[in-house]
């Protein structure tokens, strides 16, 4: 487990790196084909359990973007790091950032990739490279967001994650069967409202619903 120090410094880390280094952040080229079917888990909650080894998900909450048979990857969504400027985020983007006001919340999203930025928003923003993962929540890894949410026409809902969490080939699946996730439903007061830092308590309680 990671010491408070250490979560501070980490912590620390991100948001210099996100909101001043960001050009560096947003070339990430894993993206899934979409004729991909979706497997079971894409869309769930997956919860990690007191028995989950790995201190990089203690209590962590993570919203399923893709699950196949050849890998899966998700974001974690209750692990927000702190809030800086909207404008100071698209300024290290290469973002115009004209007008924008108000500060962006970022959050940890997971350990692969922590130095590329991933957005999770409600549905009602689409852009081409946007993918509609439920019809509630969908995902896209293009900056353009931060534009259309300075110009008033982004998501109602938004979560800017700094990484994602990744397995490969049943590795996910493997994990479950030893205990270390469950699974919940999600909704959009889960994934985007209410307090982040007792999330993990109160899906916990949820887990495990019949899929």
């Amino acid at each position: 487990m990671l010491c408070c120090g250490m979560r501070l410094k980490r912590a620390a880390f991100c948001l210099l790196l996100l909101f001043a280094l960001l050009p560096a952040a947003v070339a990430w080229q894993d993206e899934p084909a979409r004729a991909e079917p979706a497997g079971l888990y894409q869309g769930q909650l997956l919860v990690a359990t007191p028995d989950n080894p790995d201190p990089r998900f203690r209590e962590t909450v993570i919203y399923m973007v893709r699950h196949t048979a050849k890998s899966s990857f998700g974001i974690v969504i209750n692990k927000p790091y702190g809030k800086g400027p909207l404008a100071n985020m698209m300024n290290g983007l290469g973002l115009d950032p004209a007008d924008a006001g108000g500060n962006l919340q970022l959050h940890y999203g997971g350990p692969v990739a922590v130095n590329h930025v991933f957005f999770l928003h409600s549905s009602d923003y689409a852009h081409e490279t946007s993918r509609d993962i439920d019809g509630t929540v969908s995902f896209t890894k293009d900056v353009k967001i931060l534009s259309a949410l300075a110009s008033g026409k982004g998501p109602r809902h938004l979560i800017a994650a700094a990484g994602y969490a990744g397995w490969s080939e049943q590795l996910l699946e493997r994990e479950i069967e030893r205990g270390y996730w469950t699974l919940a439903q999600p909704d959009e007061q889960l994934v985007f409202g209410g307090d982040k830092a007792s999330l993990w308590q109160r899906v916990s309680g949820n887990a495990n619903v019949p899929l």
